[in-house]
């Protein structure tokens, strides 16, 4: 009889065994289901690093006005599929100072650029100067969602340097056709203006993204930086205000489904408008 409730628990505990078994490779089986059917995507890009004298007119001429500040601009280059960085480390108070590009990679369509500061040792004999280090590279297979970090986290800003001055009127526009009133092309940089109510503004990946929408009901989506000049004057505008703006088309990047261009600057209708300018 004692042997008897001995085998029989034995075959309990076998069989708990057996199941606990088989429920471990289920599940760990299920996980690599999972793990296969949503796989993130992270690839390394080759760049190269080069000169000023190598960069497209477009992003070379804003040098001098980006280079003061701290943060990155880039130019999609149609002619040789090239999309060009220029990172800028800011103004330092002495020589020895440097900027340099870790790596880049493409994440899901999202193009991460990691680099590094380089700063003098107190040893170091330097300029007794200010100077304004910086870094220019270029990169096939990547998208112009950019962002740029160093390797503590700080995320530098997309700059809009170069293309026009926040602080003084859009340059004069010449109307491309008669049918064509609201979208017009300027004298100057080959910049574009667009008139319209204004319908919301979002933060979003870094970004501040504005919806403007269109005599025609359509809705157009531009975006600035989140350390853009505009912002504050942007969050008093309210929905439903006549505005002018002034954009480019040069540097665009992904906003949901659609294409968001590159803000320069936005006013209030004073005929029309009902929100702050």
């Amino acid at each position: 009889m004692k042997n008897k409730k001995i085998f029989t628990t034995f075959l309990c505990l076998l069989t708990s065994t057996v199941s606990l078994t088989a429920f471990a490779q289920t599940n760990y089986k299920s996980l690599e289901t999972i793990k296969q059917i949503n796989p993130i995507i992270c690839n390394k890009i080759d760049f190269e690093i080069i000169n000023q004298e190598s960069l497209p007119s477009q992003l070379k001429d804003s040098l001098n006005q980006c280079k003061q500040k701290k943060g990155f601009k880039f130019y999609e280059n149609p002619s040789d599929g090239y999309i060009y960085i220029s990172i800028f480390a800011g103004e330092k108070p002495t020589g020895g100072y440097g900027i340099k590009v870790l790596q880049v990679e493409d994440n899901e369509g999202k193009t991460n650029v990691l680099v590094r500061e380089i700063s003098p040792s107190p040893n170091d004999i330097v300029t007794q100067a200010l100077t304004y280090p910086y870094v220019n590279i270029r990169a096939k297979s990547i998208t112009p969602n950019i962002y740029v970090k160093n390797e503590l986290g700080f995320e530098y800003p997309l700059l809009s340097c170069g293309e026009t001055d926040n602080n003084t009127k859009p340059p004069v526009t010449v109307p491309n056709s008669k049918n064509d009133n609201n979208k017009n092309s300027t004298t100057k940089q080959n910049l574009l203006t667009l008139s319209g109510k204004f319908f919301k503004i979002e933060y979003k990946n870094g970004f501040y993204f504005i919806s403007i929408k269109e005599s025609n009901n359509k809705i157009k989506v531009f975006y600035i930086g989140k350390k853009s000049p505009l912002i504050n004057n942007l969050k008093k505008i309210k929905p439903g205000t006549n505005v002018i703006i002034v954009y480019s088309n040069k540097n665009q990047i992904k906003y949901n489904k659609t294409t968001s261009m590159l803000l320069i600057s936005c006013k209030v209708n004073s005929k029309n408008g009902n929100g702050a300018e």
